[in-house]
């Protein structure tokens, strides 16, 4: 190949400039194949970049995933579905709460799956959990473990949860006492770091059957394999973005999520409890008996699959795994929010008094029911500050949404990934007024009934919502009464306002931590 110098003469191109052009043009042709998708199917989109599609804010973190998914929702103002580009993976992204419901409810059969982006190949504990089987193999599994999640049974999980509570505050009344300013001296403590334990025990001995004091034993195993599960690494980033960029490629390479190490040690532990049990005979009523009373009834009922080690393992691995950060993180928000707004922190505080002294200052599973003003906080926290962003589900049979007055017919076709934003809904004016303002009263009995059905969705909604939600709820809630009945909480100069999302992980967290100053109520309740 040659082209034509300044005066006309042919000049013959060096192989490389061919070589390289030839390379370049077949990276592009690739990083943008997909972008014909919404054009196509007439839907309205954003402009994407070559393979960085509209992801270059959160690819480069200048801004959170959260962030992201505000600002989109509110570009597509107008739209109740709409096209954007992660990477090169085309998303329908949703506005509409009735397609949210026709997608996450009534239509269901056709959004079963969350999109396949781990096989069993590349990581055999996550792609056997709840969240990554799909189809007939995770109804099987849902119906299956369902049991073990009921009232009755977090009831009788309840007492292993409040242990753990107890525990962390006589951790935190020691800690005041011995301050050098003395007991009425204002604490600080980084919260993140405090709830992390506090949940790491909880999940420690619900989960696994190991009792664990991660306060007063911070280098514990239990511990620090925990956080090379959780932690988000800059490594664990990348392989999640491969995950979603090419998953063949990290299928064939079998780059696991979570780290080999951490994997074998939650699966021996969950055999050798196993094994240990059988063989004492021993009864506890936490997540491994009722996985293995789950089990049990798969072999008697055809509905349901009999659960071998491993999947219990894997289950226990994503128990931990989704429950670690993301109640860690409500707790968090919620002492943030009750710190800077002391009017509602008061008001919680007597409600707690008031339900302990009817229960002889005892904390029980009745008591916790009874609490209505820490549900309004709670689900308040959740609106602002939602575990994700957003959730996906994909398409497994064609369904056509019908044509409105101001909107066309949509068509889904199998394979299309669906993007729901949570968050974008729970701060649309539309729904929430005023959404930036802290509360709680949205929640109460007079006006909960008012929030449109499919606005408010912090766990997910439908068959697919988060089977461990009355638990996650149960343990925040114990862990705020624990704290809030001796403690009173405080701003104080790194208290990070206004908050700033991390843009280092996927759930929504602080990017500077969780300070929060304490104070011990009054010396009688910590005799």
């Amino acid at each position: 190949m040659s082209i034509v110098n300044a005066v006309g003469i042919p000049v013959a191109l060096p192989d490389w400039v061919l070589a390289t052009g030839a390379l370049l043009l077949l990276f592009y042709v690739y990083a943008t194949w997909t972008y014909d998708v919404f054009k196509k199917r007439k839907i309205p989109f954003l402009q994407p970049l070559p393979m960085v599609g509209n992801m270059k804010s959160t690819l480069f973190r200048s801004q959170s995933i959260s962030e992201f998914v505000r600002d989109t929702y509110t570009k597509m103002k107008g739209h109740r579905i709409s096209g954007i580009y992660e990477f090169r993976n085309p998303l329908f992204f949703i506005r509409d709460p009735e397609i949210v419901k026709q997608v996450c409810v009534k239509d269901f059969d056709h959004f079963m799956n969350h999109r396949k982006a781990v096989s069993e190949k590349t990581d055999p504990f996550f792609s056997k959990s709840l969240f990554g089987l799909q189809d007939k193999r995770w109804r099987d599994m849902r119906s299956t473990l369902s049991p073990a999640f009921t009232s009755s049974k977090m009831k009788a999980m309840f007492l292993l949860i409040s242990e753990c509570g107890r525990q962390t505050r006589e951790y935190l009344e020691e800690r005041c006492r011995e301050q050098p300013g003395g007991p009425d001296t204002v604490l600080t403590i980084e919260m993140k770091d405090f709830f992390t334990r506090f949940a790491t025990d909880v999940i420690a001995t619900s989960a696994f059957g190991v009792k664990c004091d991660s306060l007063k034993q911070p280098k514990n195993e239990f511990y620090l394999m925990g956080k090379e599960i959780t932690t988000m690494t800059k490594i664990k980033s990348l392989v999640m973005m491969l995950y979603v960029i090419m998953p063949k490629l990290a299928e064939v390479l079998r780059i696991s999520f979570f780290s080999k190490e951490a994997s074998q040690f939650f699966s021996s532990l969950v055999h050798d409890t196993i094994a240990t049990r059988e063989r004492e005979k021993i009864v506890r009523p936490d997540m491994i008996h009722l996985m293995k009373e789950a089990s049990k009834a798969g072999e008697i009922d055809s509905d349901k699959i009999k659960l071998d080690e491993d999947d219990i393992a894997a289950q226990a691995i994503l128990f931990f795994f989704a429950g670690f950060e993301t109640v860690t993180t409500l707790i968090c928000f919620s002492t943030y929010l009750l710190a800077i707004h002391t009017d509602a922190q008061e008001r919680l505080q007597r409600e707690i008094d008031s339900v302990l002294e009817e229960h002889n200052g005892e904390l029980s599973y009745e008591a916790l029911q009874k609490m209505k003003y820490l549900d309004m906080v709670v689900n308040e926290t959740l609106r602002m500050y939602p575990p994700v962003g957003a959730v996906d589900r994909a398409c497994v049979r064609p369904l056509t949404i019908p044509a409105t007055d101001t909107q066309p017919e949509i068509a889904f076709q199998k394979g299309d990934i669906i993007w729901i934003p949570i968050i974008g809904l729970h701060y649309d004016p539309a729904y929430f007024p005023e959404p930036e303002k802290f509360d709680p009263e949205r929640f109460s009995e007079e006006r909960k009934d008012s929030i449109i059905p499919f606005t408010y969705m912090p766990f997910g909604l439908g068959p697919r919502m988060c089977l461990a939600n009355r638990f996650a709820l149960m343990e925040a809630k114990v862990a705020l009464v624990y704290l809030l009945s001796h403690f009173s909480l405080h701003v104080v100069d790194k208290t990070p306002i206004p908050m700033r999302y991390s843009t280092a992980t996927f759930t929504n967290t602080s990017a500077t931590g969780f300070s929060i100053g304490v104070s011990l109520r009054n010396s009688e309740k910590s005799k």
